[in-house]
């Protein structure tokens, strides 16, 4: 290397010594244990003094009112963070497989959501505690003269769903399961609130939604649209983050498990989901 660098010109030289240099951090950055990195998410957030989780814009995860924001998964989220001594950064993301990509890619530390505990998205993110279990619910009209109180009666029907992993698969294994032939419309960066909207405007005919967020929906559609109909099993909802982020997640599973056994926790469920009432 001596030798050729003596017969180099000047601009030779510089561009073979900026190679190397780009070289030598590519195989530095190559030998980086991203685990260990994501394992300790928890000192990063601490040290940045901000904790950043990925949600929907909708009633039950955040809402602004009047540059208030607001939301079951708001909340809780600001709690936690509180109880760390940081900020909370909130960045809106409405469709799940979006928002677990946002999560592997880094741009957050967990996803603040209803997420259905299932293999879909492979084993590299972790669920927290369940917040409870609950079942799909068929959404439709009562004014439509054709309600649907058996499963059997989707045959033939198609369901308008969020795009994502989780809810095709769903559907998919409803129709197995009932052993009907149950159509499907996907819509790309949806919510599950802006399809009810939908279902309540006429301009779609069925939806679904859990069984928990049915609680809400009831408060402002119970006199339009029908909720009543479980589909499918049971199924847990939790929060996700990446599966090395170990200190997190004990940080995180700590904390849960000791607020959902207090009064502030169980004033914050009541106020979303009015605890008590029927599915």
């Amino acid at each position: 290397m001596q030798f050729q660098l003596k017969n180099m010109t000047k601009r030779q030289k510089t561009a073979t010594i900026i190679s190397g240099s780009i070289l030598a951090l590519f195989l530095c950055f190559a030998g980086i244990n991203w685990g260990l990195l994501r394992n300790n998410e928890l000192r990063h957030i601490l040290q940045a003094g901000k904790v950043t989780v990925v949600m929907d814009e909708c009633s039950w995860s955040m809402v602004e009112t009047d540059s208030v924001p607001a939301g079951f998964h708001y909340e809780l989220a600001k709690a936690f963070a509180d109880s760390l001594g940081v900020e909370l950064d909130v960045r809106v993301i409405n469709g799940l497989d979006a928002q677990i990509k946002a999560l592997q890619d880094g741009q957050c530390s967990f996803v603040a959501q209803f997420v259905p505990k299932t293999t879909c998205y492979g084993r590299n993110i972790a669920y927290m505690e369940p917040f409870e279990l609950s079942r799909l619910m068929l959404v439709q009209r009562r004014d439509t003269g054709e309600l649907i109180i058996s499963q059997r009666q989707l045959d033939g029907k198609t369901l308008t769903i969020p795009q994502n992993k989780t809810m095709r698969m769903r559907v998919e294994h409803l129709s197995d399961e009932v052993v009907v032939n149950i159509a499907y419309v996907e819509v790309p960066d949806a919510t599950i609130e802006d399809l009810v909207r939908l279902v309540a405007e006429g301009e779609c005919q069925y939806t679904v939604c859990s069984a928990m967020q049915a609680r809400i929906l009831k408060q402002r559609y119970g006199q339009r649209l029908d909720f009543s109909l479980p589909l499918g099993f049971t199924q847990q909802y939790a929060w996700v983050l990446n599966r090395d982020a170990r200190d997190l997640y004990a940080a995180l599973s700590d904390f849960l498990q000791a607020f959902m056994q207090t009064p502030e926790y169980r004033d914050i469920y009541v106020r979303y989901f009015h605890a008590g009432a029927s599915d």
